[in-house]
């Protein structure tokens, strides 16, 4: 994939389809999908092992 592919918009038709009102780069795709649930996902992991000791 080439840089222009993921970090400019209407590069990929269905990433201009899978959003109603946002234009969104396939990076944004990609962060979403993997880094973000991680950020809502630690505090979660971290309250659990709390619970546990």
């Amino acid at each position: 994939m080439r840089e222009t592919e993921v970090f400019e918009p209407h590069m990929r038709k269905w990433a201009d389809n899978s959003t109603k009102t946002a234009v969104w780069e396939v990076y944004k795709f990609i962060h979403v999908n993997t880094v973000a649930p991680f950020t809502t996902f630690r505090p979660k992991i971290r309250k659990w092992e709390l619970l546990m000791l």
